[in-house]
């Protein structure tokens, strides 16, 4: 499978967790602020996340894999629901659990490791 289709399939189970969360985290309640335009000015280009991406794990100096793993997600996060996620006192939680939830899943873990891999 290439990289493209690995990052397509890990942002389809992100949204798929998320959405899951999203009627708890809320209180069952939606908000017309809330949803994937909410906080966003501009939608960067795939090709702009991958390169963000990129620069953020390679200014981390980390080979660490779980760090790695959570400024991806961190990244697709921001990208897919607005800069203003990262203000949710939650929010590192949220990431943090987004990632243990991939690293359970140890085909998806591989995918997401092998794509960040050749992000570099």
């Amino acid at each position: 499978m290439d990289p493209v289709s690995s990052i397509n399939q890990v942002i389809q189970t992100l949204r798929q967790r998320l959405s899951e969360r999203a009627p708890a985290a809320s209180g069952g309640k939606a908000s017309k602020a809330q949803g994937p335009a909410a906080g966003r000015s501009t939608r960067l280009s795939k090709t702009d996340i991958q390169r963000k991406i990129a620069e953020a794990i390679k200014s981390a100096s980390s080979d660490d894999e779980q760090h790695r793993a959570e400024i991806f997600v961190e990244n697709i996060l921001t990208w897919q629901l607005g800069e203003d996620i990262v203000n949710d006192p939650k929010f590192t939680e949220m990431t943090k659990e987004v990632v243990a939830t991939i690293a359970l899943d140890q085909h998806q873990w591989q995918q997401l490791q092998n794509y960040l891999d050749h992000l570099n």
